[in-house]
């Protein structure tokens, strides 16, 4: 990283980026909220094995009590407006806190067994007041896994459901087959 003291900017390379072409160059307000989401699939994909050392490395730049007025990483929105929100949304990804409410359900399904008894367990869960992100895999739809790995980082609990086939939990692979 490098900072320029005269504007108060942190050039921070990697850290603080994240997948995908912002819309704007800057963190205005109107953008922010969605786009954490390729924050979290980037954090969680590329650098969260390493995740322990986000947490010493913003430790360590705040030790330096360096006026922080943007961040501006290799990829990624330009944080002029609020760079304290992208170094508070790292560390609580980094730190695995959970989205209150929020839970994952994930499941496959070969005849709609599984899918019919997962929605009931899924229509249960809203009716309590919980938030569901459901991911499947059927032979109608195909979820990335790509989109599934960042929502489990903040999830308060995952959900899963499966079909087995031939004594064994069932493959993914046949279903990229019908899918093809």
């Amino acid at each position: 990283m490098t900072y320029l003291d005269d504007f108060g900017i942190l050039f921070s390379c990697d850290a603080f980026g994240e997948f995908s072409i912002p819309p704007k160059i800057y963190d205005e307000e109107n953008i922010v909220n969605e786009y954490l989401h390729y924050v979290k699939k980037y954090i969680v994909t590329i650098v969260g094995h390493y995740k322990q050392f986000i947490i010493k490395n913003i430790e360590k730049i705040s030790s330096l009590n360096i006026p922080i007025k943007i961040i501006a990483p290799a990829h990624g929105l330009i944080w002029k407006r609020a760079p304290k929100k992208i170094i508070e949304y790292y560390i609580r990804i980094a730190k695995g806190i959970s989205e209150k409410g929020k839970i994952i359900a994930i499941y496959s399904s070969m005849y709609g067994f599984v899918e019919r008894a997962m929605n009931i367990a899924i229509d249960e869960l809203l009716h309590l007041g919980y938030h569901v992100k459901i991911f499947r895999f059927t032979n109608k739809v195909m979820d990335s896994i790509a989109n599934i790995i960042p929502e489990l980082a903040d999830a308060e609990a995952i959900l899963l459901g499966t079909a087995t086939y031939e004594a064994d939990v069932f493959p993914h692979k046949i279903l990229i087959k019908y899918h093809q």
